[in-house]
């Protein structure tokens, strides 16, 4: 009898118990989400290492060639305002370092004759979070602003008449696969307040500095590997369009499917002559 009765007792707290648990537990961990951002908030920035100070020098002289610099200025925008920038003879006199120091942001231009050693530069520009796994794979640092948002450079021989294109994954845009035009350079301060930066280890471009005979290899090496399947510009926005299509459109009578006006023969299905007649 008493055994029945601890029984039909724990039975009964354990259905109450359950609930009381889930509702405080969601308090607590909401308490904690707040308390760790509010000391996350609070806390100093980490001071960047010495050797990674030096490390980014180093890459900036890489880049720090007349005709690939772009002075941009420090506003909340990311184009140059200056005439003449994407024109083949261009030339600007003023190092990095002086254009930073002036309070400028600056370009980094693209598919330039002799950017590194007599080759090009390209760029994976990713939008998309989480995709820090590419440059771990490859042993390459990439740059960013702390905004999620990350910028691999690679170097190729000749760029085949290819164009900037989108790189989807999954059927969704995550990258612009960039063969022209140019990117902000190392130092310049993005719009959130917070500059560009060198991250990770290892080389400063694609697979230990790997100079890839065309732009081609690259997109195959991020199909092969990564799934990742890079588009043009137009099939880009002939695909976007497609898709938005579908998303509106609404037909103008409903589809319905076709009701009989009576239920047709069963066991007769075999004799042609009774469907037809029916």
């Amino acid at each position: 009898m008493n055994t029945n009765y601890q029984n039909n007792k724990k039975s009964k707290h354990g259905k109450h118990k359950p609930n009381y648990y889930k509702k405080n537990k969601q308090k607590y961990l909401l308490a904690n989400q707040k308390y760790r951002t509010k000391l996350k908030a609070q806390k100093s920035p980490k001071q960047r290492s010495f050797f990674l100070i030096q490390r980014e020098q180093k890459f900036i002289n890489c880049l720090d060639k007349h005709h690939l610099v772009v002075p941009v200025p420090r506003l909340k925008i990311k184009h140059p305002i200056i005439q003449g920038w994407n024109k083949p003879n261009w030339w600007w006199k003023a190092k990095i370092p002086q254009l930073l120091a002036q309070g400028h942001n600056y370009f980094t231009l693209l598919n330039k004759d002799g950017s590194y050693k007599g080759v090009r530069i390209g760029c994976i520009d990713i939008d998309e979070k989480g995709w820090t796994k590419i440059p771990t794979k490859y042993w390459c640092c990439y740059i960013s602003a702390d905004n999620g948002k990350i910028k691999l450079l690679f170097l190729y021989e000749d760029n085949c008449d290819l164009k900037t294109g989108k790189g989807y994954f999954q059927g969704q845009p995550i990258l612009d696969f960039k063969i022209s035009g140019g990117i902000m350079g190392i130092g310049s301060f993005h719009p959130n307040g917070k500059p560009y930066r060198v991250k990770g280890a290892g080389s400063f471009f694609l697979k230990n500095n790997h100079i890839f005979k065309s732009p081609q290899e690259v997109i195959e090496l991020l199909k092969r590997d990564w799934q990742i399947e890079v588009k043009t510009m137009s099939e880009h926005f002939s695909h976007a369009k497609i898709i938005e299509k579908m998303l509106d459109y609404q037909p103008l009578f409903k589809e319905t499917a076709f009701i009989p006006s009576r239920e047709p023969p069963i066991r007769e299905l075999n004799n042609l002559s009774k469907i037809t007649n029916y």
